[in-house]
């Protein structure tokens, strides 16, 4: 489509050689058609707990189903359907291609998590089948392929048979496994849990309404009464707006629970009672005692949240839950800090009424976590750290600390206790699970730890239950977590400052480390008795690693004895295998059992030996003396990357046995870099003048993509050694010659990106801006020829780059220009009605620009148009 940028490619402009080219391109894919085979295929897979594996991701769909839906797990049953289009097509004389592409897949029956159909989810799985490719005369191939979410549902497969054609083969398909991508059962989780957050505030919604409507309110109270139930909308509104249930589930076409019509009512309530809190709130005189009730009440919010959530099912309880605690975003601290201001203007407001909640809410904590309910304490103390950081004049106090801190110690070992009776009972997972819930709740609140200075009265239960499943898990042997449950207890105990402990914590390490150093010292020794000498000399490496770096607690000399014996033992029967692979010529064998060897010297584990240093000295020295041999001769064939090789290995062999300072083998390596760098540098000098030649014969014969690759090349050799004092004047005089030219390929490779990725509009600048350039730096002098836009724009014979040539030269008012290409568009036999537009403004124009009576225009515009009834709508625009 562009013109050609050298002139010597103008030839390709021959029409029968493009039609050579397309005959040579079309005609192996018409012959390959004729072997090739497109047609549709149908399968079925049932998702049932027989048919999946217990550990997928599909079994915990079915679990979710299950057990929100009341349904027995291995009663569950969802058939799904599959309709495939595949093509087999030859490749060449024995491979073809298997392509296979999911076309539709269906439910017999919807799925529904609670009255909410999630069909759509249980379409989404990653699809993997075995496909059983079969001729006439029986079955001749089976191929295993994953159809996925990522590649929209497709799969590829090369297969290779002989003399066979696409067509004679019959593909059939069986599904073995759909499972749920994992991003795919995250968007289903999200879901279900938003439709239970629907039921459960629709339990809400009903709950509070029933409430309002049969609530009555004793005159003297009543005020306070209305103040506490707007702050308990304010909650509840909170929550549901955060859940987003009204916008997510699209209520308007299914809400069993009438949701929509429960919330509206809500809205309501929530108008009149702001409305009434707000007469309330005039009405207030102010008192401690009414501040102390409106307290009290806004506590008993939370505790009365607690109560009902464990009255209720788990999906419904879990709203109720999220209902104990306060929100930022939900208005309470704002109400709380306007009713505050109001009750403080009838007493001296010593305590406020933010004060009074914040002790309120600590007293609940405590009664709460004195009776082991933990996680419920924990929900009130956040309540009344927001109280206390959302006004001023409330300071931690020390009960709220104290609490604070038991009820976390609290947690923590309830957790933990629970994780020990996991694993005594077997039952890892569960023990796993409650440890992360151990260590979370210690990561989320170690910053209180830094902040608090008081005694740690729940410390001592939190130690014992960290302490009792370390050393549980030391005795099954499962040393490490004993470690980290070890070192956990120990940064609460430095972050508590709590000394009292230390040395029973250093009497618990110092047993499971001495265990642990044992437990490896029995595997290194029953393996050296098994010949498994591998095998023991990791166990030991370990052992001795663990007794550098904890010596400390493993100061025991019978504890290091038993190591260095082994090792002893370990390091004679490598001395032996080497020198026996010695005697048998074969040296990388045997320098492989005396680097074991040394390796045991290394670590410490035994007193170095000459004797080891003159074996391995037989091993490595003659192997080192032939690699310079080997390497000396690569050097002078000009097999630079050989020897180079070569060169490196000998270094690292050098390094690694110990022969740096070897004065025979140093001289000898002397001698291999001296004539290595001799060579490499005749070598570079060669190749850079090659690169300089052949970058001006490129240019000559105008291959310019060419001779900038060997400007490049020629730069890279120029700049590798500077003692090699390459002449680099000459790359730098071409690189001055040739710059402008080299400028204006990049320019021109531009505008071909422009031409076919962005608009034909950004391409006349760029192309007027290319001219210049061409015309001021002289490029024709090169031999390459740009020829002049009309000309560019008449070669791609593309009426949509004209049409918006003369849409470009209008918008800037160069009307002489736009009419000349109207007139080429006229050539390339565009119809005229689409362009009726433009020529009638073009027409309105060059009327304005002639400055004629109608008349004179009338006998002028053939000047223009020479009466070719093409240009009617120009015509018509230049009379009138």
């Amino acid at each position: 489509m562009l013109p050609y940028f050298c002139s010597s490619f103008l030839h390709m402009r021959d029409f029968r050689l493009i039609g050579i080219v397309v005959l040579t391109l079309c005609l192996p894919l018409l012959l390959c058609s004729q072997n090739s085979k497109s047609t549709a295929l149908e399968s079925s897979f049932t998702l049932n707990t027989q048919t999946i594996d217990k550990e997928s991701v599909s079994y915990e769909v079915l679990a979710l189903l299950a057990s929100n839906n009341g349904h027995n797990i291995h009663k569950i049953s969802i058939p799904l359907q599959y309709k495939f289009e595949y093509s087999i097509q030859r490749i060449s004389s024995s491979q073809y291609s298997l392509q296979m592409q999911l076309k539709k897949s269906q439910l017999a029956s919807a799925v529904m998590f609670r009255d909410f159909n999630v069909s759509q989810w249980m379409l989404g799985g990653d699809i993997t089948a075995t496909v059983n490719l079969q001729t006439h005369t029986g079955s001749i191939r089976t191929i295993q392929i994953i159809l996925n979410t990522a590649n929209n549902h497709s799969a590829s497969v090369l297969f290779e048979h002989e003399s066979l054609s696409g067509s004679d083969m019959e593909p059939i398909i069986r599904i073995d496994a759909v499972n749920m991508n994992a991003a795919t059962f995250k968007d289903f989780q999200e879901h279900c849990a938003l439709i239970n957050s629907y039921n459960a505030y629709a339990h809400v919604l009903g709950g509070f309404i029933m409430g309002w409507e049969q609530a009555s309110f004793a005159q003297h109270d009543r005020d306070t009464e209305l103040l506490v139930i707007h702050q308990e909308i304010l909650r509840i509104d909170n929550q549901i707006r955060k859940h987003k249930i009204l916008e997510t589930l699209h209520l308007e076409k299914n809400d069993p629970l009438h949701f929509r019509k429960d919330y509206k009512r809500f809205q309501r309530i929530v108008r009149r009672v702001e409305t009434l809190s707000k007469q309330s709130l005039e009405n207030i005189k102010g008192s401690k005692h009414e501040a102390s009730i409106f307290a009290i009440k806004v506590a008993e919010l939370s505790a009365r949240y607690i109560r009902m959530a464990k009255n209720q099912q788990p999906y419904i309880a879990s709203a109720y839950n999220e209902m104990v605690r306060m929100s930022t975003s939900s208005g309470e601290l704002e109400f709380i800090r306007q009713v505050s201001h109001v009750y403080a203007t009838g007493f001296s407001g010593k305590p406020s009424c933010a004060l009074l909640l914040y002790d309120e809410l600590n007293t609940l904590a405590d009664s709460l976590s004195s009776v082991a309910k933990f996680a419920e304490a924990m929900d009130i103390l956040k309540n009344a750290e927001l109280i206390q950081h959302a006004f001023n004049e409330i300071e931690q106090s020390d009960y709220h600390a104290s609490v604070y801190i038991r009820t976390m110690d609290g947690m923590m070992s309830s957790y933990l206790k629970v994780a020990r009776m996991a694993y005594e009972s077997g039952n890892a997972t569960m023990a796993l699970t409650y440890q992360e819930k151990a260590q979370s709740a210690y990561d989320q609140n170690v910053s209180f730890f830094k902040n608090t200075k008081l005694s740690d009265a729940g410390l001592h239960t939190l130690f014992e239950a960290h302490m009792d499943l370390a050393m549980q898990r030391a005795s099954q042997k499962a040393y490490e977590e004993a470690i980290t449950y070890l070192n956990t207890l120990k940064n609460i105990c430095d972050q508590r400052h709590a000394q009292t402990y230390y040395k029973t914590l250093d009497s618990a390490f110092q047993q499971v480390y001495v265990a642990y150093v044992k437990q490896m010292e029995s595997e290194a020794e029953h393996a050296l008795i098994a010949g498994k000498l591998d095998v023991s000399q990791v166990k030991l490496e370990q052992a001795q690693n663990l007794l550098v770096k904890q010596k400390h607690y493993l100061i025991s000399k019978a504890t290091t004895d038993g190591i260095q014996s082994l090792a002893y033992a370990l390091y004679l029967e490598w001395l032996q295998d080497g020198e026996i692979y010695l005697d048998q010529k074969k040296p990388e064998k045997a320098l492989y059992y005396f680097s074991k060897a040394r390796k045991l010297e290394q670590l410490d584990l035994v007193v170095p030996v000459a004797r080891l240093q003159s074996l391995i000295s037989q091993a490595v020295l003659p192997q080192l003396f032939q690699l310079i041999e080997e390497a000396s001769l690569d050097t002078w064939a000009n097999r630079i990357s050989e020897a180079e090789k070569k060169y490196q290995e000998i270094k690292s062999k050098q390094t690694t046995y110990g022969f740096e300072n070897h004065q025979e083998l140093n001289s000898k390596i002397k001698t291999l870099e001296d004539k290595m760098f001799s060579r490499l540098c005749v070598d570079i000098k060669y190749r850079y003048d090659a690169h300089i030649q052949q970058l001006q014969n490129s240019v000559n014969r105008g291959l310019l993509e060419e001779a900038m690759q060997h400007m490049d090349s020629a730069a890279v050799l120029a700049s590798q050694d500077a003692s090699c004092q390459v002449d680099k004047d000459k790359l730098r005089h071409f690189e001055q010659l040739y710059k402008y030219l080299f400028e204006f390929k990049n320019r021109y490779e531009n505008l071909k990106q422009v031409l076919y990725t962005q608009s034909y509009w950004d391409l006349i600048p760029l192309y007027q801006d290319l001219m210049h350039f061409y015309q001021q730096h002289h490029i024709r002098r090169f031999g390459h020829q740009l020829p002049s836009f009309y000309d560019f724009v008449e070669a791609q014979n593309l009426t949509s780059l004209t049409k918006t040539t003369i849409e470009y030269y209008l918008a800037h008012e160069q009307i002489h220009l736009a009419f000349e290409y109207l007139q080429l568009i006229r050539k390339q036999n565009a119809e005229p009605k689409p362009l009726k537009g433009i020529q009638m403004q073009l027409g309105a124009s060059l009327q304005n620009r002639d400055q004629m009576n109608k008349t004179e225009r009338a006998a002028y515009v053939s000047e223009y148009t020479d009466n070719d009834p093409w240009y009617r709508y120009f015509k018509q625009a230049y009379i009138n």
